[in-house]
């Protein structure tokens, strides 16, 4: 009997060092699936043919080159202090929609008002498993507190042979919301593991 492979994402969501959430996510976004198909198939996403990319831009992508198919650990890997790609937060609780290309108010990197600190992340995994753990740490250092209300996980990929582009191909949406003081750290935690189904 063939065997179905299905992308599990979970998420972990902790306070200096307290887990405010643990819990499975359901919002991989159509960015997603549509590079899952790309990367199964060999197939390009090609103008008009429905399978293009939307960019946190919103500006579609038609990715006609194969290598959008071949994934990366450097393109979810964010650096320290890159908001544009990784894991990231932001204080819209707008319902997660299988439709999202982006958050929906991005929290930015630095130490003024509404901003914080992104740190480089980390991953954890592969050890005789099919799973792996991206981290990633936001401290506060803006002097008030910040409501982080959603997450996503966003991809930086070869849409065109000559050009990268950021997709977002989770978002979660947290509730209850995650207050963070000034100089608090926030620490999200997503699980990616493949389940091998029947």
């Amino acid at each position: 009997m063939s065997k179905m492979i299905l992308p599990k994402l979970h998420i972990r969501i902790s306070k200096d060092g307290k887990v405010l959430a643990d819990r499975s996510s359901h919002s991989w976004t159509k960015n997603h699936w549509l590079h899952m198909f790309c990367a199964c198939s060999g197939y390009p996403n090609t103008s008009g043919d429905s399978l293009s990319l939307t960019d946190v831009d919103n500006t579609e992508r038609a990715t006609v080159s194969r290598q959008i198919c071949i994934t990366k650990e450097s393109e979810f890997k964010g650096g320290a202090g890159d908001a544009t790609q990784g894991i990231v937060i932001g204080t819209s609780t707008t319902a997660e929609a299988f439709t999202d290309y982006a958050l929906g108010t991005k929290v930015a990197h630095g130490t003024a008002a509404t901003q914080m600190e992104y740190s480089i992340m980390g991953e954890a995994g592969f050890a005789g498993t099919k799973e792996i753990t991206w981290t990633r740490y936001f401290t506060n250092s803006s002097g008030s507190s910040i409501t982080v209300g959603e997450i996503g996980l966003i991809k930086n990929l070869d849409a065109s042979g000559s050009a990268n582009y950021d997709f977002l191909v989770a978002r979660d949406v947290l509730s209850p919301t995650v207050a963070v003081a000034n100089t608090e750290i926030l620490q999200v935690d997503y699980t990616i593991t493949m389940v091998w189904g029947s």
